[in-house]
Parts: C-alpha cells; structure tokens; sequence
C-alpha cells in the first residue's frame, strides 16, 4: 500500500502530506487508512481505463480474451 502511494505521489509531483490531506478531507464514512487504500485503488482503476492507459503513453492496450 505505502509502495503505491509512493508511487502515485512521485506521478503526480505531490507530497505524501499533501495526498494525505486530499484523502482526510474528501473521505466520507472511513477511516483514514481506508481512504487511503480507496484512493489508491481507484487511482489505478482510472489509469486503466483506455483513456487512462492512452495519457500515460502506453498506446492501445490488449483486451482480455473472454471466457465465458
């Protein structure tokens, strides 16, 4: 978890404190440590998205093949 945020943080050119704060002050039911574990998941479920994917210069990704 804290490796991920490390992460986000360094993407984003903000402070650990700064990301924190952001979390404290938007989140609306959880504690601190859940909104930080919300924060990073939907971080990184945005960044996969294809718009996601497309911004971070990663070209068109490879959709899963369906086995249903």
């Amino acid at each position: 978890m804290w490796d991920a945020l490390a992460e986000i943080c360094n993407r984003e050119s903000r402070s650990l404190h700064d990301i924190c704060t952001q979390i404290d002050r938007e989140r609306t039911q959880s504690g601190l440590t859940a909104g930080v574990r919300v924060f990073i998941l939907n971080y990184f479920r945005a960044a996969a998205t294809e718009e996601g994917h497309t911004a971070a210069s990663h070209g068109n990704s490879v959709k899963a093949p369906s086995y249903e």
